[in-house]
């Protein structure tokens, strides 16, 4: 083996690494986002079932109390 294949040799090892790195990293991410996304759809079961419990006693807010927590309602179902 010569010097200049050698040095393609040693190209073509770090070409493989870096790729590997950015793979590795990009893999990461997906995992991580994953990972709060679970979280998120965990935050909102909880939030529902506070919604269910809270809405039992809605009649006896003032009008409005009723009118910010029906907008704020509208806004998590759109977001949901």
């Amino acid at each position: 083996m010569d010097i200049a294949d050698a040095i393609k040799s040693i190209g073509e090892a770090l070409t493989s690494l870096f790729n590997w790195l950015r793979t590795n990293k990009e893999e990461q991410s997906a995992t991580q986002i994953i990972k709060e996304l679970k979280k998120l759809e965990k935050a909102v079961n909880a939030a529902e079932k506070m919604f269910n419990i809270f809405f039992q006693y809605f009649e006896k807010l003032s009008d409005e109390d009723k009118k910010e927590i029906e907008k704020l309602l509208e806004k998590f179902q759109e977001n949901n």
